[in-house]
């Protein structure tokens, strides 16, 4: 076990992973063949949303969950449960549209 130092973060190195905090999480990467281990810590810091939760989409500030066809937007300081409903049957472009509509939405409700 070494330590590592990338972009202020203290970094332990174990035989197959790569482990740290960072914004209050533990984290803990695989090691790859053929790539420095400085590489791997950096290239995960660079994503804008590395713990992206799977099903929740965002505009600007805004989050927003489609369940059972039916969209709730929060964000800091609003939420808007069972914002409205989607029509089960669109298929075609069905994200641009529920994004446009989360928009329009948006806009419609806040002052």
């Amino acid at each position: 076990m070494k330590l590592l130092k990338v972009k202020d973060l203290q970094v332990t190195v174990n035989e197959k992973t790569l482990t740290f905090t960072h914004k209050e999480i533990e984290i803990t990467l695989d090691r790859k063949m053929g790539t420095s281990d400085y590489r791997i810590v950096y290239n995960y810091l660079k994503l804008k949303n590395p713990t992206h939760t799977k099903g929740v989409h965002t505009i600007g500030n805004f989050g927003y969950v489609i369940n059972d066809n039916v969209v709730t937007i929060a964000s800091k300081n609003h939420k808007f449960e069972n914002a409205f409903e989607i029509d089960p049957e669109l298929k075609k472009n069905r994200h641009q549209i529920i994004r446009n509509k989360v928009i329009k939405f948006i806009i419609n409700n806040i002052e």
